[in-house]
């Protein structure tokens, strides 16, 4: 015969899926989620990715990290296999990149099937070593190419500020700042 709530299986007394046995109650307890003190791996929620080091619960792999908007560890930024967004970490804005970018590089190559920043016109982001942000507009700070909107504005990091790209310039339209290609010969 169990305690109750535990259920007898293959003549063994066990805790429910998200619980474990503490010896010093007697009794079942929920099973611990990140961040929190443990003894053991078997006191962390393994459904969410969590083992016990150095008496912490925290992700089982250096490929994930915490993510509070989904309360698990999901992949981080070019690490692991992904085919879907919602199995990268959201909270720092990473999308699986189920398209191969050509010489992004921001800062490490876009790899088909692995969580990345997006970097599409008008969304271009950029890993700053903690989440993607926004890539810098023409004339702001910069450190390397991929600071800048190269695709959206075509512009470069030079000398520290987001420049035009080689054979482009800035043409001002009412609000919008548009790159144009000084070599072609369509009229405007």
């Amino acid at each position: 015969m169990c305690l109750d709530p535990m259920t007898c299986v293959a003549n063994k007394c066990i805790c429910g899926e998200n619980e474990y046995f503490q010896n010093i109650t007697s009794s079942c307890i929920p099973k611990l989620i990140y961040g929190f003190s443990c003894n053991s791996d078997s006191e962390c929620r393994s459904d969410l990715n969590l083992v016990c080091v150095n008496n912490q619960c925290v992700c089982n792999s250096l490929d994930r990290t915490w993510s509070y908007l989904s309360n698990n560890c999901l992949l981080t930024y070019s690490k692991g296999h992904c085919s879907l967004d919602s199995e990268c970490n959201t909270d720092q804005k990473l999308i699986c990149q189920s398209y191969s970018i050509q010489n992004c590089s921001c800062p490490q190559l876009s790899q088909q099937w692995v969580c990345d920043c997006n970097r599409t016109i008008d969304n271009e982001k950029y890993w700053n070593g903690k989440e993607c942000i926004e890539a810098n507009t023409f004339g702001r700070n910069c450190t390397e190419n991929y600071d800048c909107q190269t695709i959206t504005e075509n512009t470069i990091c030079d000398q520290n500020i987001c420049k035009c790209a080689d054979s482009f310039k800035i043409i001002l339209n009412e609000i919008m700042i548009i790159s144009v290609n000084i070599f072609d010969k369509k009229k405007i």
